[in-house]
């Protein structure tokens, strides 16, 4: 574990690991897919739960413009308006996960 004030690779799993990371995506949604393998090469797939939004219609609602949406601890983190596609979207996401 790194002590000092910047995050490092050990402390972003570590805080992952700590807390459910859960993705809410739909089907045939390729940004969905983009989130879920970044998520996944960023090393939190342990921990990880994905929501298919489209089998609860609460999650629908709740969800259906915003998907891929991660919430870490019940915390969102990152949704689809973070995304741009100069891919500085990946960097956010894993600054995000690393707490």
């Amino acid at each position: 574990m790194n002590w000092g004030l910047e995050p490092d690779a050990t402390d972003r799993i570590w805080w992952s690991r700590s807390r459910p990371v859960v993705l809410y995506r739909k089907e045939g949604c390729h940004l969905c897919d983009a989130v879920e393998a970044e998520t996944r090469a960023l090393g939190v797939a342990e921990n990880m739960t994905i929501v298919d939004i489209d089998r609860d219609p609460a999650l629908q609602v709740a969800y259906l413009l915003s998907v891929p949406v991660v919430t870490v601890g019940g915390r969102v983190v990152f949704e689809a308006k973070m995304m741009d596609r100069g891919g500085k979207w990946k960097e956010r996401l894993s600054s995000l996960l690393a707490g």
